[in-house]
């Protein structure tokens, strides 16, 4: 905050705000103690987020220069609009060419930032992902970088980060979580409306955000469909699972004869249009 030429004042309340922190504890119905907080921002803190802003806004700074007096390219997708890098609170995405050159300068300038910041990135956590050059060449760059070499396409918060349209192999961290969960539910003998009450609160849960950012494959839709059907009428997951009413009334409304589950292209449908709207420029 200091390089960034923050009032002295300013400064000094947020250092003495971030490091005199003390907590209790809730033991049986009530508080016990103080202990200070050691090191680092707390998670939770409301003023985090703008910390990290602020340290990431540095960051930026740092790389731009160390770019401008360097051989750094650009990553070919990224060239045109000269980006680097994104940033969301304490997470960073940096894009350059597969090279040493270009590595070389975000390294430097995350070695500068952990030195005058004392922000230092976990490496075991991080990744380096590479596109158009060989699996060896790749593996090369992780060890100049210090980091693991992982397989395209990237996961962030539990989403792919891909420019195309959902495939049926994409989706198939869905059918895993949901054929594991009704595995374990297997084990618990339920009655229909059991099965039925955990459809609703537990299994249209584990797609559920997926759907919110992705419209997905019918293919993928109507096998959650059959996983759902199957442990409904079986309490799990069978090739002939002996329904009595077609999944198409069984997701109708109440009022309508139906058990009223959710219909999943429907409720995607749905909320893609929720979040376009939010994205849609407002007049």
């Amino acid at each position: 905050m200091t390089a960034l030429h923050f009032p002295d004042v300013f400064v000094g309340w947020v250092k003495l705000r971030v490091t005199t922190a003390s907590f209790s504890l809730n033991l049986n119905g009530s508080l016990a103690g103080y202990f200070r907080s050691e090191k680092g921002l707390r998670q939770g803190d409301p003023i985090s987020p703008y910390l990290f802003l602020i340290a990431m806004e540095f960051f930026t700074i740092l790389l731009t220069r160390n770019i401008r007096d360097s051989d750094f390219c650009y990553d070919p997708k990224c060239k045109s609009i000269q980006l680097t890098h994104l940033a969301f609170a304490d997470d960073l995405l940096v894009f350059c060419q597969a090279s040493e050159p270009s590595l070389s300068v975000i390294k430097s300038s995350l070695e500068e930032f952990g030195a005058i910041s004392r922000v230092k990135p976990n490496l075991l956590k991080s990744s380096i992902y590479v596109a158009g050059v060989s699996n060896s060449e790749g593996q090369l760059l992780s060890e100049f970088m210090g980091m693991p070499f992982r397989d395209l396409p990237v996961t962030y918060l539990g989403l792919l980060l891909i420019p195309a349209r959902l495939s049926f192999k994409d989706c198939q961290t869905i059918l895993t979580k949901i054929q594991q969960t009704i595995s374990n539910l297997g084990t618990i003998k339920l009655s229909y409306a059991g099965r039925q009450q955990l459809i609703k609160s537990v299994l249209h849960s584990i797609h559920l955000y997926w759907t919110n950012v992705f419209i997905l494959p019918k293919r993928i839709t109507k096998k959650i469909e059959m996983m759902l059907a199957s442990f409904l009428w079986a309490g799990e997951i069978k090739t002939h699972y002996g329904a009595k009413v077609s999944w198409h009334d069984v997701s109708a409304p109440k009022k309508e004869g139906g058990l009223g589950l959710t219909n999943l292209t429907l409720w995607n449908e749905c909320l893609i249009t929720s979040t376009t709207g939010i994205f849609s420029p407002k007049k």
